[in-house]
């Protein structure tokens, strides 16, 4: 099978680029043919005109279009296989595929499908306003804290959705159960398969850490709770708290921290994996629906106990009292309460960190994904071979 992988980059590392990573990397293993047809975020700083050009193209880009359908025609691919679109790729792809008669299978990594911003957040609270009306709430309430910017979410989403291009989409991966029962909203049920991303499950697993820290891995930014963490921190002076993640968004929650909080930065890989052998129990303290973030995965398969907060799908992940623990999300009482009463539970706390490696083996491996991956594309061939009939 020969597929074509499209994706727009952040900017910055991020567990999708991961995700992506990894999924070529089992299709080449298993003997399949790979290309990629990619963008990044990056871009923008030196292109003249960048984010003007990156609020147009965000909504439709007929020059992706053009040099997608030529990357087709080059190519040939059985499949075509979407992540992220935005801003510089756009669904004006899903349309060049459409007209070579090709099937599309696009992961969705975020609710970008539901709301313009892909958090259904604003301004720190859960947010259904786009759902349930339309994308002009994001213009409205100024969800990203720049007009312009939210005006061109808002934008994209809505001509997409004018248009029916994602209706065009032949299967849709959904990360998780939860996930895909809030993305019916807006996309046919019998076209969306749930997935999880895969995570691999290092050889040994870390092994207790009695004397080790509260961690937390990932992007330091608003929707990760991550405030609330820190104020936890305050509640629980006699606890070490230490952050592994780029903190450029939260300069000013950083510089308040009390003295128990130590800030890393970004890890490299050999790094986190000390990061995560060095903690006693993890924390994810998010207070948007994750889709399915791999910091927690990752944790989970180096047999680290976590403690999320009980919101969204993180509570499916973890079974509370099984693979981990969850808590009030954005209450530092709740977060700081429950960290009291599990720090001296050394053995609950391995328990858990057991369970949780062995559920990522059995849920999460690469040889689980690589095989629903192939059943969806198969499905999606099938289903398009027979629209062409």
């Amino acid at each position: 099978m020969r597929v074509l992988v499209v994706h727009n980059a952040y900017g910055k590392p991020s567990g999708e680029e991961v995700v992506v990573d990894e999924t070529r990397r089992l299709l080449l293993a298993e003997g399949h043919q790979v290309d990629e047809w990619r963008r990044t975020s990056a871009e923008i700083e030196g292109m003249p005109l960048g984010e003007l050009r990156a609020f147009f193209s965000g909504i439709y880009s007929w020059s992706a279009r053009c040099a997608f359908a030529d990357a087709l025609r080059r190519k040939r691919p059985d499949l075509v296989h979407i992540h992220n679109l935005y801003p510089l790729i756009s669904p004006s792809v899903i349309d060049a595929a459409c007209a070579a008669g090709l099937p599309t299978v696009m992961t969705l990594h975020n609710y970008r499908m539901l709301c313009p911003s892909g958090l259904l957040l604003s301004r720190g609270e859960l947010c259904h306003r786009c759902v349930e009306g339309t994308e002009l709430s994001c213009v409205l309430r100024n969800c990203e804290r720049s007009l312009p910017k939210s005006l061109g979410y808002a934008a994209r989403n809505w001509f997409a959705r004018k248009r029916g291009t994602f209706g065009k989409v032949t299967r849709f991966i959904a990360l998780t159960e939860f996930q895909r029962r809030q993305l019916s909203a807006c996309l046919p049920k019998d076209r969306i398969r749930v997935l999880p991303n895969p995570v691999a499950t290092p050889v040994e697993a870390a092994g207790p850490a009695p004397n080790g820290y509260v961690g937390f891995a990932g992007r330091l930014s608003p929707e990760k709770g991550v405030d609330t963490l820190i104020e936890a921190a305050r509640c629980t002076p006699d606890l070490e708290f230490r952050f592994a993640g780029d903190w450029a968004r939260m300069q000013c929650s950083v510089a308040r921290a009390p003295a128990n909080c130590r800030f890393l930065g970004f890890l490299g890989k050999a790094e986190l994996a000390a990061f995560y052998a060095g903690a006693r129990v993890m924390v994810l303290p998010s207070i948007w629906y994750e889709a399915l973030p791999i910091s927690l995965l990752e944790a989970m398969a180096h047999g680290k106990a976590v403690l999320c907060s009980h919101i969204g799908a993180l509570p499916d992940i973890v079974e509370p009292g099984v693979a981990g623990f969850t808590f009030e999300a954005r209450s530092a009482k709740s977060l700081s309460d429950a960290l009291r009463w599990l720090w001296p539970q050394q053995g609950l706390l391995d328990l858990a960190g057991t369970r949780a490696r062995a559920k990522v083996q059995r849920a999460y491996s690469d040889r689980h994904y690589g095989m629903r991956l192939l059943e969806v594309y198969r499905e999606a061939m099938a289903c398009q071979a027979g629209r062409d009939r």
